[in-house]
């Protein structure tokens, strides 16, 4: 039985992070950063394979281009950080939402 405590830093540090865990194939640490509830679902085998989907499709992950962050508000505590990330043929942008305690609870590939 693991278990799981707050980040301490900040959604900014916490998203380029995973990003970087992705980009460099250690699965298993983006992973980490998973809200308890996605761990059940989402194992690195399948962050793995939607990775290497987005290579293929894209090339070689060159890196963060830029990086947006809305923070939530009082009717919805969810934050959210957008990032343009850079390939060689093409451009992917990745939407990561935060809970409170700052773990990951979504995340959405959008092609450019």
């Amino acid at each position: 039985m693991g278990v799981d405590f707050p980040n301490i830093e900040n959604i900014e540090t916490i998203a380029q992070q995973f990003v970087e865990d992705i980009a460099e194939g250690n699965y298993s640490e983006a992973r980490g950063f998973l809200h308890p509830f996605l761990k059940e679902s989402i194992f690195s085998t399948q962050i793995e394979t939607e990775w290497n989907q987005i290579i293929a499709q894209n090339g070689d992950f060159k890196g963060i281009k830029d990086m947006r962050v809305r923070l939530g508000s009082s009717i919805d505590s969810t934050d959210i950080v957008v990032m343009d990330l850079q390939f060689n043929r093409a451009d992917e942008q990745i939407v990561i939402i935060f809970d409170s305690s700052r773990s990951i609870i979504g995340l959405d590939f959008v092609e450019q």
